[in-house]
């Protein structure tokens, strides 16, 4: 039966305030225009004989042309995949009692990871998340092969889905997969199709020039050190940034997505249906961007991805109890050691990729606003 004041089943318009409040924060912190940086890599194609990073390249092709690799279609692109995101998550929390679950959305959109994905706009990572939320949404359908199918396209998009999207879809598969040799038959695409990503094979001779010809008349002008980026191997990369050094800096942020979901498992009410290896999984999977460190040296970014990891996979965790019907319940000793966990990650040092996040005061707002009427805000940016 409806609630009065209701229109959809289990729609609640409080939750939708809350929301949309929540997106305007993160639209406030970070929005930008894409950096030509991510513009280039979104050009980079399979058929100028780049393998990898290949796929959204190669499917935007045909219609990029149409444009004539506009930078305002690849943008348009960009910021369509981004309210995809943004539209699939409102729907889940407007259509969810206010809980300690649903605030997890609100937390992650108020703190800098909600402005970051809008600072770093159209770089590779939001349709790594794209994906896999397409590959769950269909796992719920019970649509498992073709699930599996679109994880296997992940590492096309981008190598560091094998340390981002796959361990959280690996955790799902493998806690809810009744049966063991289907649910690992169900990983394996993904992981032949990760690990030929890994391999690092090097572009074609020519693929730079292709390229450079293809967009040599766009109203942008494409980022040669990307193009670099297909020319060293991992172990060039190494020797241009400090591993070490991106581990000290999130250092916090790996406090919280490591350690700590393994000592609020050990700390909490122990579910009878749950073994120690989900909570093994769960671990790996928020943890798994730790190893982004050998990635490549944005190492805020990492940390973003590390606290974005932490809450889908405590999300995920939270749901996989209540199916089971038994509610998941913060107790009070949880409760403390998460609040003492978030004030430790707090001391990551935020920061976007080429800027900070825009503080919430009279200034900062004025000058967003000024931004924002002069048109500065929307022009393409010079790198």
């Amino acid at each position: 039966m409806k609630t009065p004041g209701e229109s959809l089943r289990g729609f609640r318009w409080n939750n939708l305030a809350i929301y949309l409040a929540a997106v305007a924060t993160a639209v406030y912190t970070g929005f930008r225009l894409p950096l030509l940086w991510a513009t280039t890599f979104q050009a980079v194609s399979l058929q100028d004989g780049f393998y990898r990073r290949f796929l959204i390249g190669t499917v935007l092709q045909p219609f990029a042309a149409l444009f004539g690799y506009s930078y305002w279609f690849y943008t348009g692109v960009t910021f369509l995949a981004l309210a995809i995101l943004l539209t699939v998550l409102g729907v889940v929390f407007v259509r969810a009692p206010l809980s300690g679950r649903s605030v997890l959305i609100v937390v992650w959109l108020l703190f800098p990871t909600g402005g970051f994905w809008f600072n770093e706009a159209g770089y590779l990572d939001q349709f790594l998340y794209l994906g896999l939320l397409a590959a769950l949404w269909l796992r719920s359908r019970q649509r498992v092969w073709a699930a599996a199918a679109v994880m296997a396209l992940t590492p096309l998009v981008h190598e560091i889905a094998a340390l981002t999207v796959m361990p959280v879809y690996a955790f799902v598969v493998l806690t809810e997969e009744p049966r063991v040799k289907r649910a690992i038959a169900m990983l394996v695409p993904a992981c032949v199709t990760g690990a030929v990503m890994l391999l690092d094979r090097p572009a074609a001779a020519d693929a730079i020039d292709r390229s450079r010809r293809r967009l040599a008349h766009t109203d942008w002008k494409p980022r040669p050190d990307v193009y670099e980026v297909f020319t060293r191997t991992p172990k060039q990369a190494w020797h241009l940034y400090s591993i070490h050094g991106i581990m000290v800096i999130n250092l916090p942020m790996i406090v919280l997505a490591v350690g700590g979901f393994w000592v609020l498992h050990l700390i909490g009410k122990k579910s009878p249906d749950l073994h120690w290896a989900h909570a093994a999984l769960a671990t790996a999977a928020a943890g798994g961007p730790t190893l982004l460190a050998f990635a490549g040296w944005d190492a805020m970014r990492w940390g973003y991805i590390l606290a974005t990891n932490f809450c889908l996979v405590m999300w995920l965790w939270w749901g996989w109890h209540e199916r089971n019907g038994s509610p998941f319940q913060m107790t009070t000793l949880q409760w403390v050691v998460l609040i003492g966990l978030l004030l430790v990650a707090s001391r990551t040092p935020f920061a976007y990729l080429e800027t900070n996040p825009r503080i919430i005061d009279w200034n900062g707002v004025a000058d967003f606003l000024h931004a924002v009427d002069n048109g500065s805000m929307f022009r393409i940016p010079p790198f």
